[in-house]
This record gives structure tokens, C-alpha cells and sequence, in this order.
């Protein structure tokens, strides 16, 4: 039931001319391969973003990571590795205007329009 009220708060979002300037929602994602496997990875956990360029993905699921966007500056925290990755990017990511672009697929899933990463 909660996955169904995501997926349709998601749409009404992507979908509706809404000015918002904040976001929280929790998460599930699989990962798929080219070819079927008995292993794909799933992800679960929480995202926080706020406009224009802030967002956090906090990973519960399989291990605890959170990631740190912020205008051109990425920080990947592993806390079981004791580590953190740092990274800077050469143009500022709009979290709300990527989700803008997203492109629905089968079963409710989205992917962005471009699938060009960004350079850093």
C-alpha cells in the first residue's frame, strides 16, 4: 500500500505543473542487468532534496551509505569502510528538474530521458 501511494504521489508530482521546494520520500531500488540474473541488487532508504541544488539519499539497505549532493560537490559516505568520497562536479545537478525529465517505463518504474552521467 505504501509503495502505491509513492508511486502515485510520484506521478501526481512528475505529472502536474506543482511549484514545490522540498521533497522526502523513502525508497526501493532494484537494479537490472542486460540479461536476467538471479542476483540484482536492492537498494532501500530514505531521499531528502530541497531546490535548487541540495539532495541526500540515506541507504538502510543492503548497507548503511548516504549520499550528499549540493550544488557542484558530491560526498559519498560508506560508514562501514570508514569512508568518504568526495567529488566535484563541473556543473550543479537540479535533483527536481531531473525528475521532471523522468520517463515512465513498465510496473511504474521511471529513467531519466538522457542516460548521458554527468562529467566531473
Amino acid at each position: 500500500m505504501r509503495a502505491y501511494l509513492l508511486i502515485l504521489c510520484f506521478q501526481f508530482l512528475v505529472s502536474a505543473p506543482l511549484q514545490f521546494t522540498s521533497l522526502s520520500a523513502h525508497f526501493k531500488q532494484v537494479v537490472l542487468g542486460t540479461t536476467p540474473s538471479p542476483v540484482n541488487p536492492t537498494y532501500e532508504g530514505q531521499i531528502l532534496a530541497k531546490t535548487p541544488f541540495f539532495a541526500k539519499w540515506s541507504y538502510t539497505k543492503p548497507s548503511p551509505k548516504e549520499v550528499y549532493m549540493q550544488d557542484k560537490q558530491v560526498i559519498i559516505y560508506e560508514p562501514r569502510l570508514l569512508q568518504a568520497t568526495y567529488t566535484k562536479l563541473s556543473k550543479a545537478l537540479d535533483f527536481f528538474a531531473i525528475l521532471k525529465k523522468a520517463k515512465w517505463q513498465k510496473m511504474g518504474a521511471t529513467k531519466p530521458k538522457s542516460t548521458t552521467p554527468p562529467t566531473t
